[in-house]
């Protein structure tokens, strides 16, 4: 459990591992999930960006599965070998806002309570299950889902749709999508005439 200030490079050889990531990260720290099946707790942490190029925020290679507990995550550049990945509280956003993100995982799932914020043009490999909040996009976005998408009775997605641009977000699924739950969607300006939108 690390709850203090972590700087430089920490590396797990051999065995299966769990690293509880609650403290302070400084800019530039690498972590190295090693030869198992290691885990990658975040909690109690809040503004940091998550990469895989070292020197970029928090740098982490070799680990396979992810629970997100903290608040204002944000996943930046191209993930791939992650197998479970869990949105479990606070808000998580995929993409940094100014170059687009890829997470590929055998399943995802985005937990009640919890939100993620797929920012414009977006990918996630895999198949994913919302029971929480599904955000797309820097309005209007893209968030591209290659596998399955479930939305369950619990899980909202929210859509936004700019009136005067005529174009609004989009939930790009290449696989089977259940749209169960609530669809929120979100005017940001209203149109003057009747448009037609596909938004999924």
């Amino acid at each position: 459990i690390l709850d203090g200030t972590l700087t430089g490079e920490v590396e797990m050889v051999g065995a299966d591992y769990t690293l509880n990531l609650g403290g302070t990260e400084s800019e530039g720290t690498t972590l190295f999930g090693g030869d198992g099946t290691d885990t990658f707790n975040v909690s109690s942490v809040t503004g940091i960006t998550l990469t895989t190029t070292s020197g970029l925020g928090v740098a982490i290679r070799e680990f396979e599965n992810f629970n997100f507990d903290g608040d204002n995550v944000t996943i930046a550049g191209d993930h791939v070998g992650w197998e479970q990945v869990n949105f479990r509280d606070g808000t998580t956003f995929l993409g940094d806002g100014q170059s687009n993100a890829s997470l590929s995982a055998t399943m995802g799932t985005i937990f009640m309570g919890a939100t993620l914020h797929a920012r414009d043009n977006a990918t996630f490999t895999g198949n994913l299950i919302n029971d929480g909040t599904l955000l797309i996009g820097n309005s209007p976005g893209i968030f591209n889902l290659i596998g399955n998408f479930t939305q369950n009775a619990d899980g909202t997605l929210v859509v936004e749709y700019d009136g005067l641009l005529e174009d609004g977000d989009i939930l790009n699924v290449e696989g089977e999508a259940i749209l169960g739950g609530t669809l929120n969607i979100l005017f940001l300006s209203l149109p003057s005439s009747i448009q037609d939108w596909t938004f999924l």
